[in-house]
């Protein structure tokens, strides 16, 4: 049975295909980020108010364990995955939700699959 280990700061809920959720991955507690650098480039006014237009320039990941051992996988954001292949960095062992579901509110309650980080 493989383990997965969840780096992100919420519950990540797996559904089957009748939306039932199978399994729940807990955070861990360490949560991988990517390094972010905001700059204001100018301006948009929406009804009168000035409204702030930034770039944002994405870093390093931080916060990632050692390469994690055999059939064990860290569940990830999906610009943690994009940060890790942009630098480099082992992607074998990273996953992230795909194929999710919403509730009627439009809100995320789980995903049916993994997507893997597969380097191009």
């Amino acid at each position: 049975m493989s383990t997965v280990i969840n780096l992100t700061p919420h519950a990540i809920h797996l559904l089957d295909a009748s939306d039932v959720i199978v399994a729940t991955f807990e955070p861990s507690g360490t949560v991988a980020r990517v390094m972010e650098e905001t700059s204001v480039i100018g301006q948009v006014v929406v009804n009168g108010i000035p409204v702030d237009r930034v770039v944002t320039i994405y870093g390093d990941v931080y916060n990632m364990p050692e390469e994690a051992g055999e059939d064990t996988y860290y569940l990830v954001s999906a610009l943690v995955v994009q940060a890790a292949i942009r630098l480099g960095l082992p992607t074998h062992d990273l996953i992230m939700p795909t194929d999710t579901v919403r509730d009627d509110r439009g809100r995320v309650i789980g995903c049916r699959r993994f997507a893997a980080a597969l380097q191009g």
